[in-house]
């Protein structure tokens, strides 16, 4: 795959020299297929010097998951990458296209379709492009404008779905031209700051799909994903679906990222790489509860997201522990997962991965 990719690039930009070559796309909703089919591939191109002008996902997670997943898959992706690099600048500096997206699609095996009401799709739409920022995707494509209902596809989008509509062209208004600054998380609730455009402003929306009260809502005009307005002077009930808070002059202070550390690090793509140190220790312990294997570690440079990364002592198996960690401000961190036995780990973030410890 790697040389005929290498093949169409010196093909097609011996023709037309500006065209942008992109490399073929994997779907990231089965993170086996994404270890043995791209990460060969990222190696492989590596090696003919990167002919491509950009990396491909299709960010379809399983027929009955949301766009939290839908995050999580992306960022399993983003650990490949780094791996199968070995942490190439070249390689994370490319830009990142999400070619397809869309929910409820049956699979992987025998997950079921889902159709997604109204509400739910709309919110669905305006949280895909607002995680599109989160991750530094550089352009994300909806899949798929139809000229009626789409069976295949558990979120609409046609003359008639009023409701997905309203909420891409109400996300598209609050991002064009906007920056973002920077997310944090805490108790469930995500808020990402943005400046220009539209702002200052933030989006609050829930971590996890499900719902999320917010309590701290400053004194300031809020929307939700339709652009309705919201009670922003009390707590405000939050879904997938982002709501806008714009801050007043005397409250700009709410409009500014704290200290709470960034719950996003950036996509190759949407800047230089970080360079980071990270250093684990395993051991046996308790997970809730449980007989366990639990990460504790230090991470030197920007504080964020982590993927961790577990083996089962004497196998291949590797499995995932929650898929994520936050980096505390001072660089610290802890995530288990429930087991029995010993094992090794390791724990990667953009621009470093962890030395490999075993309990």
């Amino acid at each position: 795959m790697a040389n005929l990719t290498a093949l169409a690039n010196s093909t097609i930009k011996g023709i037309s020299p500006g065209t942008q070559v992109i490399a073929a796309s994997t779907t990231t909703r089965l993170a086996s297929s994404v270890a043995s089919f791209f990460g060969p591939y990222a190696s492989a191109l590596k090696s003919a010097g990167y002919p491509i002008d950009a990396w491909t996902i299709h960010t379809y997670p399983a027929g009955n998951q949301g766009p939290s997943d839908r995050y999580q898959d992306v960022l399993e992706w983003r650990g490949v990458l780094i791996e199968a690099t070995q942490n190439d600048p070249a390689a994370l500096n490319k830009q990142v296209w999400d070619t397809e997206i869309n929910y409820g699609l049956a699979g992987p095996g025998p997950t079921p379709h889902s159709d997604f009401d109204a509400n739910t799709s709309g919110q669905f739409v305006a949280r895909t492009f607002v995680d599109s920022v989160r991750l530094g995707i550089d352009a994300t494509f909806w899949y798929m404008w139809t000229a009626t209902s789409y069976s295949l596809l558990g979120v609409q989008m046609f003359n008639g779905t009023t409701t997905t509509i309203d909420a891409y062209n109400t996300t598209r208004s609050w991002l064009s031209g906007s920056t973002l600054k920077g997310c944090d998380e805490l108790n469930g609730v995500i808020r990402c700051y943005f400046t220009g455009g539209a702002g200052p402003f933030y989006l609050a929306m829930s971590a996890n799909d499900g719902g999320a009260t917010y309590t701290k809502a400053p004194t300031a005009t809020a929307v939700n994903w339709l652009g309705q307005p919201v009670n922003a002077t009390g707590p405000v009930t939050l879904a997938s679906g982002p709501v806008k808070f714009t801050c007043l002059p005397t409250d700009m202070a709410q409009c500014t990222l704290g200290a709470t550390p960034s719950a996003a690090v950036p996509l190759p793509g949407s800047g230089p790489a970080i360079t980071k140190t990270i250093t684990i220790k395993v051991a046996k312990g308790t997970v809730n509860g449980k007989p366990g294997l639990v990460i504790t570690g230090k991470s030197t440079g920007m504080p964020g997201e982590i993927v961790t990364s577990f083996w089962k002592q004497g196998t291949q198996k590797k499995f995932t522990a929650g898929n994520k960690a936050t980096v505390q401000a001072d660089g610290s961190f802890t995530v288990g997962k429930v087991t029995k036995g010993a094992g090794s780990a390791y724990v990667q973030g953009v621009g470093a991965k962890s030395n490999t410890a075993s309990s």
